[in-house]
Order: C-alpha cells, then structure tokens, then sequence
C-alpha cells in the first residue's frame, strides 16, 4: 500500500525532526553547565633537607601517613580538580573531618591497642573548612596550601585519643543552570597509622 505525503505531513515531520534537534541541543547545554569534581588529591609539603624528602622527593604524593614506614608531613596541600562551566564563579569547599578512637594509652604505656581503636573509630565534627570562590570554563586545579595535619592530630592525641583517618571532603556549591549535583562532592580517606 502506498502513502502521498502531503506538504502538510511534510511540514509536521519536519517540525517534530526540528523540535527533537532542540530538545537534544538544549540537554547538551544543560549538561554543559552541570560542575563536578573529578579528583581530589593530596601532596606531603617537605624540607628539602628532610630525609623524607631524599627518599619520597620534595612534593610526594600523600596517600597515607605513617611514621615509621611512609611518610608523615605536618603539612600538606589538597588539590581538587573541577571540571564544567563557571564563568560568574563557584565556590569551592574543603572540609577536613577526623574520624578518632579510643587508645587507652594510660593503661598500656603508650601502645596503641589496635582492635579498640579500629572498634571506636567516630566522624568528629568538620575540624577545618576552607573556601575559594574559582571562575573556569573547562578543567581547573583548586588548590588548597598548607593545610596542618599535625595541627588535627596535636588536637585529638592530646586529649589521649588518635584520629585513626582524615577524611578530606570537596565541594562545588551548585550554581544555577546545573541538571545534576551527583558529581559536586568528592572525598577523600587518609589512613593516619599511630605511632607505635
């Protein structure tokens, strides 16, 4: 059976095959605008002099601490790579957050019980929020410099307790235009090993 197409059922095809062109062009733009974070990393800040630096190098990579076998920076610099279209700005958070147990150093002596501090390990309260408000339009680095891991531990090993991880939080605040906020968070668990 044949079918006539009329200029009328022409100009129908035409107008929905157009309609779905901006439909496809308008999700494209959307998810344009939508910010993410596609990683967050961390780099022990050393001396030059420090033996530490002689065997790991002067800016190494930071993916656990550790002062006996690894390295144990007192400071580090967090760097969060953003991703997406922010031209009037975003802001950029960094949440540091210890996660402490118990250790029982008074009755052992300073040795760590290893079983009761993994048992009792609980998310404090954010320790360090900072912010930086970024304008980019493709993939940037945010860096965070400086950033006191000694000053997170001096805090909890004080008061005979030990921040067994830090875990490093990043966010992009949304911005407007943004179909999806799935991808503004991205975080990061640091093992902190005790000292004995």
């Amino acid at each position: 059976m044949m079918t006539t197409c009329t200029s009328r059922s022409i100009n129908a095809i035409f107008f929905q095959l157009l309609a779905g062109v901006l439909i496809c062009a308008c999700v494209a733009i959307a998810a344009d605008r939508d910010l993410y974070v596609s990683s967050l990393v961390l780099y022990a800040r050393l001396s030059e002099q420090s033996v530490e630096a002689k065997e790991h190098g002067k800016y190494p990579q930071l993916k656990s601490y550790n002062l006996h076998s690894g390295l144990a920076p007192d400071n580090i610099d967090v760097i969060a790579v953003v991703n997406g279209n922010a031209p009037e700005g975003a802001t950029v958070v960094l949440e540091v957050i210890p996660v402490v147990g118990l250790t029982n150093w008074q009755a052992t002596e300073g040795i760590t019980e290893t079983q009761m501090l993994d048992n009792s390990k609980t998310a404090m309260p954010v320790f360090l929020r900072l912010e930086q408000k970024v304008r980019f339009d493709k993939r940037t680095d945010v860096k965070f410099a400086n950033v006191s891991l000694r000053d997170v531990i001096r805090h909890y090993r004080e008061r005979g307790f030990w921040p067994a991880e830090v875990l490093f939080r990043t966010t992009i605040e949304p911005v407007a235009g943004e179909t999806s906020l799935a991808n503004n968070v991205m975080q990061y668990r640091l093992s902190v090993s005790p000292p004995d």
